[in-house]
């Protein structure tokens, strides 16, 4: 292809990009403003070439253009920076900013090349998504509550039903009366759970909580769940360099630490709480000594009411996992299980690095 279709091609490909695409000399003076970029600010090409670029960006964000000179003079790149850019009409719009150095054939600098991504409609998006679950999550509080009142009022009565009782009812009356309630409790966990669900999304969401170490999470969620005798758990030191968030983590490690303690039926019981550290993010295990999980159930735990025991005997609602994996895919994490045979069972989830 010669170098005239290539440029050519270049360029109809820059003017049909749904991105603005704009370059700049080093002085500021925009040199190309592509359809894109038309729509986005309101000026046409016309208006804009020949323009400084400072008729984009708002009063108050002029030092940013510096700054980003001095990166591109120095030869550098600036990826996906989020910021406001001006529209025509005095309009604010949030944009992801991307800027390349422009070379000349001798290799030196002498521009550069802007790539605006509009993120007002994603904005708009996430805080329709916001609202939404906000009110899902108050419908399920509601819901949830209405539902606690008459199942403490069943429980209550049969309590009452089975104190006028004489001491020495039927062995199988006196396990109805424990069915009842053992079932009205396993209801209320439920709710519980259901409640804890609907809030995961919020929660993946919440960016106030404090800067902890992630050593300092799980000592704390250790003291909450209060392990029975018997329990040796060993935390890796790395844990304690690792800083992050209190919420969600904290809920993700409640979760896996009960499951660890509530499936394990041994007297001695062993949890190893481990750590990797990677570049953008770390990875995290517990594992402990139990059963294990056979592979053909390592997806189906995760599911909603999802137990490999019977109802009757397993004390949970069987949606702890299905909660842990909400919160940590909501938080663009995964999650996975190793359990070799008889070697009890290891839950691996990824959790990015708090930027300071």
């Amino acid at each position: 292809m010669s170098d005239k279709n290539s440029t050519a091609l270049l360029a109809a490909i820059v003017q049909s990009s749904d991105d603005a695409i704009i370059s700049k000399r080093l002085d500021g003076t925009i040199l190309t403003w592509n359809g894109a970029a038309e729509r986005l600010f309101g000026h046409s090409a016309a208006e804009a070439v020949g323009q400084h670029i400072r008729l984009i960006i708002p009063a108050d964000l002029h030092d940013d253009e510096n700054r980003i000179r001095a990166k591109i003079l120095n030869g550098e790149k600036i990826d996906h920076y989020v910021t406001q850019r001006l529209h025509k009409d005095g309009t604010l719009l949030e944009t992801a900013l991307s800027v390349s150095p422009l070379r000349d054939k001798d290799g030196a600098i002498i521009g550069a090349s802007k790539i605006l991504r509009d993120l007002s409609s994603l904005k708009k998006m996430e805080e329709v998504s916001r609202r939404l679950a906000s009110d899902l999550q108050e419908m399920t509080r509601i819901a949830c509550h209405d539902l606690r009142a008459p199942l403490r009022d069943i429980n209550q009565l049969s309590r009452w039903i089975r104190e006028d009782l004489p001491m020495d009812i039927p062995a199988d009356c006196a396990e109805k009366f424990d069915l009842i309630a053992s079932r009205t409790q396993r209801m209320e966990k439920l709710l519980d759970d259901i409640a804890a669900y609907s809030d995961a999304h919020m929660q993946a969401m919440d960016n106030s909580s404090e800067i902890i170490s992630v050593a300092e999470i799980v000592q704390g969620v250790l003291k909450w769940l209060s392990p029975p005798p018997g329990l040796n758990i060993t935390l890796s030191p790395l844990l304690a360099g690792a800083r992050v968030r209190s919420m969600p983590l904290t809920l993700v490690f409640v979760h896996l630490i009960d499951n660890a303690i509530r499936h394990n039926d041994k007297a001695e019981k062993r949890i190893n709480i481990d750590m990797e550290d990677h570049d953008a993010s770390y990875v995290f295990s517990v594992a402990d000594d139990g059963p294990g999980i056979a592979p053909e159930y390592h997806e189906k735990v995760f599911g909603l009411f999802q137990t490999l025991k019977p109802r009757d005997i397993s004390e949970g609602s069987g949606m702890g996992l299905a909660l842990t994996r909400k919160i940590l895919l909501q938080a663009g994490q995964k999650i996975w299980i190793e359990s070799p045979p008889e070697a009890g069972v290891k839950f691996h989830f990824t959790w990015q690095k708090q930027l300071s």
